[in-house]
């Protein structure tokens, strides 16, 4: 390699455009694995979040490696850093993350996006985005054929899903045994595998397995060797939906080889020459996915997800207070119960009771995958001796990824006026107390606290009292 292309070779990678991220004036800077990865999540910031493409720096950083490398060295340098700018990491899925060896103690971060699918091309591939690309090189057409080649391509899909649960079990196990198939051949020779009739209904040409040790370099007398259960595993994929294990590259090129046949069955022109094609095309008629919603909300405070789910509990508190048939003579897990029930339909996210974080079992945890957002103690009120335990229980279960508590206590037994003044006069008294933030309601009170341990790590605790006399 010569000097220029060594010069090159360095202009490219992932360190050199994180030293550019340091002097960049962008406000948001987004970290993907390849370039291609912009066209899909990019509409989102235009469109969904009305974000202008002059404040976003769109960094590739070669595969997930980069990806991660280039989160650690800005996390390990952030006092060189516009600490004002967001910085926002998006990763596809791993097959490793069905493997469940390889699962068991992965860390998860909360600003890394990981797609619900093995990638993004498998959100393109739907029936809703077909309806939407017909509309456009269709017009005017048949609706009859339009609907008939909706149907066959639901048909074809979900026969090109059991064909390829075979190909990726057989896969996933020989990636579980530490061999390295060459995936990326698999969606470039289709054609060797499957065809579209004229009818638009998909045709197998070759065995699958046969297909599979050919296009991926897989060593027969391996399979033949190893005793290994690949029915078993078959079963076990048939619990998941096939876009979270089909290479989505694949499962893009079976969407490209429709849409070419039925092109060419009507007499048209080619309208897409290739996947890239179909991928810049297909993103723009793709709905975001819910979870890349709830990632976006949280760290673009377009929607401040916790404020409103905490707001949302405080609103049905008030609500509650009104109706005593529906919490007189209930316990605090019958009381806390009500309350995940009611609020937890309302959010994209996952609220456990009595869920492990820390130091032990907290009564509500509210969060994403393995993301927690919000942790919250449920307690009867008695005074302040109760405030400081409860707030030193719920201080056993904050971690420093934690930026939000939340306590709710029910009064039953005293003035209401009487627990909302020793809150606040007693609050600023515990030993991790910050400082006061504001009043949100006459019973509701933000306060900034330290984690245990360490008062440089801070979190928001939310105080809320209910009357339920």
């Amino acid at each position: 390699m010569n000097f220029a292309e060594v010069l090159k070779q360095a202009k490219d990678s992932p360190i050199v455009d994180f030293h550019d991220s340091k002097i960049s004036r962008k406000k948001y800077q987004l970290f993907f694995e390849n370039s291609k990865d912009f066209t899909f999540y990019l509409r989102f910031f235009y469109d969904h979040y009305k974000i202008p493409p002059e404040s976003i720096e769109k960094i590739p950083c070669e595969g997930k490696k980069g990806v991660y490398e280039t989160r650690e060295k800005i996390l390990n340098s952030l006092e060189k850093i516009n600490n004002q700018k967001i910085h926002l990491f998006f990763i596809d899925k791993e097959w490793s993350d069905l493997i469940q060896a390889s699962s068991n103690n992965k860390e998860t971060f909360p600003d890394v996006y990981v797609t619900d699918w093995h990638s993004i091309e498998n959100y393109i591939v739907t029936t809703d985005v077909l309806k939407r690309v017909l509309e456009e090189i269709y017009i005017g057409g048949d609706s009859r054929i339009k609907w008939q080649a909706i149907q066959r391509f639901e048909e074809s899909l979900q026969k090109f899903h059991e064909i390829s649960k075979n190909i990726f079990s057989l896969l996933l196990i020989y990636i579980d045994q530490n061999y390295q198939p060459n995936i990326d051949n698999i969606p470039q020779r289709f054609d060797e595998l499957l065809e579209f009739s004229d009818d638009l209904s998909l045709q197998i040409k070759m065995d699958w397995k046969q297909f599979t040790i050919e296009s991926c370099g897989i060593n027969n007398e391996i399979i033949e060797s190893e005793s290994w259960n690949i029915e078993l595993f078959n079963e076990n994929l048939s619990s998941l939906n096939p876009k979270e294990y089909i290479q989505g590259d694949f499962e893009l090129e079976f969407f490209l080889q429709f849409l070419r046949r039925f092109q060419k069955l009507l007499g048209m022109g080619e309208i897409f020459q290739s996947s890239k094609d179909l991928l810049i095309q297909g993103a723009t008629k793709t709905a975001i996915p819910e979870s890349l919603k709830t990632f976006l909300d949280i760290h673009l405070h377009n929607k401040n997800i916790v404020d409103e789910v905490i707001i949302a509990i405080f609103n049905y508190g008030k609500s509650l207070e009104k109706k005593p048939n529906t919490y007189k003579d209930r316990g605090e897990e019958a009381l806390r119960d009500l309350f995940i029930t009611h609020v937890e339909n309302n959010f994209n996210l996952n609220f456990g009771a009595e869920s492990l974080n820390k130091k032990g079992k907290t009564d509500i945890l509210v969060g994403y995958k393995n993301t927690t957002y919000l942790v919250i103690e449920c307690k009867f009120w008695s005074g302040e001796k109760n405030l400081h335990e409860t707030i030193n229980q719920l201080l056993g279960y904050i971690t420093w990824r934690n930026k939000n508590g939340a306590i709710m206590f029910f009064v039953t037994n005293q003035k209401l006026s009487t627990a909302i003044n020793t809150i606040k006069e007693k609050t600023s008294q515990h030993g991790n107390y910050v400082k006061t933030l504001n009043e949100r309601d006459d019973s509701w009170f933000d306060f900034t606290f330290h984690i245990d341990g360490d008062d440089g790590i801070e979190f928001t605790l939310s105080i809320l009292l209910f009357h339920f006399s």
